[in-house]
């Protein structure tokens, strides 16, 4: 087989980077969590780097709040030894306004590797102190707030080609749309356009992607997430389907689907205190799909307990202990090792961290 392994040198010398791998280098899928077990648990340890992940879902079901916690767990990730939550790193602007890194440290290796991240803000919502409640450095952010959808594609195009790039988040592909259907008149507009639009740009990126993780042949390339609505058919069967075409459909690594199951109202002044969110794992490719938990996502700014758009993780392990069979319950009562509690919330209130240990044991298997 030396004639193979020849090849093999001639072909990657010919393009200039490792395309074709012998199959012990096939690269390993890391995964960023989000550091909340419902998000973790569902999508089977977290965001997979490399690739491309949906955030679809209702209005207002948490998807730009979830990859923004995503965004803020990236840039504590250190992308040389891949260890979660391991970074203690300070982001600046340079006088160019870049961002760069004041300093850093890694609680698991001595050569730490932060990256910066990307806000591709297409619907122009995106507000920094809003993506500071959720722990992100604006500093080590770039933001992009593009005239056309083309340009969107073709930054979003050039950043996914940058090693030194972390995380792109597009905000969203539902309101993109394409350069036909901005700078026509709406008379002109035909249909399919901006799903062809789509599949071109998607399909672009995918191959961004692949080129970037070919520069060192390792799968610390940059990792894109994109935020997209579905829309119902004006036919018989009336059918869901997620803007972007088929080239998102087949291009996506994990959907990673959002539903607003209940509104919890203040029975007084009928405010929304919070919602609970179905959410549901609808393609994996990097790990189980089809998993699916609830949880609650407070919205009242004067809770004491939550904060503002954040959850109670304490009862999302609780669930999971249940669920995974760590936490027995018989009746009223619940059981762990000698320890018991009678009643949901006596065992909340005195949350065994032992418990906690059990459960990510289950969630982050891979890490």
């Amino acid at each position: 087989f030396a004639n193979i392994s020849s090849v093999i040198k001639d072909l990657n010398s010919h393009y200039g980077k490792k395309i074709v791998r012998t199959g012990e280098d096939i690269p390993i899928i890391h995964k960023v969590p989000f550091d909340e077990p419902a998000l973790d648990y569902v999508s089977d340890g977290g965001i997979p780097i490399g690739r491309i992940t949906e955030f679809l879902g209702d209005t207002h079901s948490g998807k730009t709040r979830n990859a923004l916690r995503s965004m803020s767990m990236f840039q504590k990730y250190c992308f040389n030894c891949h260890t979660p939550k391991a970074l203690d790193v300070v982001w600046e602007l340079d006088k160019d306004g870049t961002p760069s890194v004041s300093s850093c440290t890694c609680k698991n290796c001595t050569d730490p590797k932060p990256l910066v991240q990307v806000m591709v803000d297409v619907e122009g919502t995106t507000d920094p102190e809003f993506m500071r409640n959720f722990g992100i450095q604006v500093e080590g952010v770039i933001y992009v707030r593009p005239d056309l959808p083309s340009q969107a594609v073709g930054i979003v195009d050039t950043f996914l080609r940058m090693p030194n790039i972390g995380l792109i988040l597009l905000d969203s592909v539902g309101s993109m749309g394409s350069d036909k259907e901005t700078e026509t008149a709406i008379e002109d507009d035909k249909m399919n356009q901006n799903a062809l639009f789509l599949n071109k740009a998607v399909r672009k990126w995918q191959m961004a992607l692949n080129s970037n993780t070919n520069e060192t042949g390792k799968e610390n390339g940059t990792t894109m997430i994109v935020i997209n609505q579905s829309y119902v058919t004006l036919s018989i069967f009336s059918t869901e389907v997620a803007q972007g075409g088929r080239g998102l459909r087949h291009g996506k690594a994990m959907s990673l689907k959002t539903r607003i199951k209940e509104k919890n109202k203040e029975p007084k002044s009928n405010k929304i205190l919070g919602v609970h969110i179905a959410y549901k794992n609808e393609k994996n490719k990097t790990g189980i799909p089809y998993r699916h938990k609830e949880y609650y996502l407070n919205l009242d700014p004067d809770n004491t307990d939550t904060k503002y758009c954040h959850t109670n993780t304490v009862l999302q392990y609780v669930e999971l202990a249940l669920e995974f069979g760590i936490v027995e319950q018989k009746g009223g009562w619940f059981y762990f090792g000698t320890n018991k509690w009678q009643g949901k919330a006596n065992l909340i209130d005195s949350f065994d961290d032992a418990i906690i240990e059990e459960v990510n044991k289950k969630i982050y298997k891979n890490e």
